[in-house]
């Protein structure tokens, strides 16, 4: 009865501690990394691309099988 007993505790403490750790990993990760925005701005205005632009440089530097599944799913 108290292997039972001792086995129960030890689960349930396994069961609390789990979700604890791994909340403490993701924050201490978040803290380490570095997060960058995706959003270019200038503190006078926002950064617009022409569409030509836009289609120049994706002809240019990516690969013509991306460009071809971006258009399959435009």
């Amino acid at each position: 009865m108290i292997i039972f007993i001792v086995t129960l505790a030890a689960s349930v403490i396994g069961m609390l501690a789990t979700p604890l750790q791994v909340y403490t990993k993701m924050n201490s990760a978040q803290k380490e990394n570095i997060s960058y925005n995706s959003n270019f701005s200038s503190s006078q205005q926002d950064l617009n691309y022409s569409q030509d632009f836009i289609i120049n440089y994706a002809d240019e530097y990516l690969d013509s099988e991306f460009i071809k599944i971006l258009n399959a799913k435009l």
